[in-house]
Parts: structure tokens; sequence; C-alpha cells
């Protein structure tokens, strides 16, 4: 969806306003609240520490992964959380709000997305491309027909 923002940039869009999360978490509020990012923090990515404020490169790779390996019929993501599994920042944007391709409530925001680099710099990426074409056949998304 050309609306919804990539994971780095929904990550950070949320913020707990408790200050200790196995309390929170222990709650009827935290437990309904299962959905939010920290209780994914804390609980689907087994973390029990505070969320970090960015998402890191594992752990954006690791929801993948969960994705990936998910019994659904499809796995689809946006290209700029496939690129942001490595550290070679010069395929993606540092700053993830620049990754938002559409933003209907801001007039001037509308379809300006760009990548960074060009495909031909990508195509160069042969680690980020094996590590993407092993996850997919992996998982037995991959399949000879």
């Amino acid at each position: 969806n050309h609306v919804i923002p990539p994971l780095r940039a929904w990550w950070q869009g949320f913020d707990s306003s408790k200050t200790k999360a196995e309390e929170y978490y222990s709650t009827n509020e935290g437990k309904e609240n299962g959905g939010k990012i920290d209780c994914f923090w804390w609980n689907t990515l087994i973390n029990h520490s505070s969320r970090p404020y960015d998402l890191p490169n594992d752990q954006l790779e690791r929801i993948i992964d969960m994705h990936l390996y998910s019994p659904s019929i499809l796995a689809m993501f946006p290209y700029q959380d496939l690129v942001a599994i490595l550290p070679d920042k010069d395929v993606y944007h540092a700053n993830p709000w620049d990754e938002i391709i559409n933003d209907p409530s801001n007039r001037q925001h509308y379809w300006r997305y760009r990548m960074p680099c060009t495909v031909e710099t990508l195509l160069t990426k042969a680690t980020l491309i094996n590590r993407i074409h092993g996850k997919i056949e992996d998982s037995g998304r991959l399949k000879n027909h």
C-alpha cells in the first residue's frame, strides 16, 4: 500500500506512554493493545529491554523472516524494508521518514519517493540479492514449476 509507512518509519511512530514495560504488559490494557509496537518488541521479538527508537537491522530482518516463514499464501514487502536488512546505507534512506511513498495529508508530498540509488547500483549488491534470494528459497516460497 502506498500510504502505509515502511517498517523503520512505522517503528519510530509509536512510543509507549508507560515507563515499565513489565508492569504494562501484565495489565489488561497492555494485553488488549497487543498490536502496539512496544508489545511486539517485548512479546514477539522477546527483547527484555526498552524498545530502541530506531529499528535495528537484525530485528527488521527477523520481522521479515517471520512473515516469510508464516503459513500465509503471500508475503509481500516494500522495497524499503528489504534493502534495509543490510547496513548498505547507499541503497536506502538514512531517515526512515524519507522512505514514505505518499502522504495523503500533505498536498505537497504526493508520489515523490525516489530510490537513493540507481537500479544498476542495486544490481551490484550481490550480498543483498543473495541474502533476499536465500531467504525466499529457504522459506519454501520459491518453487520450480
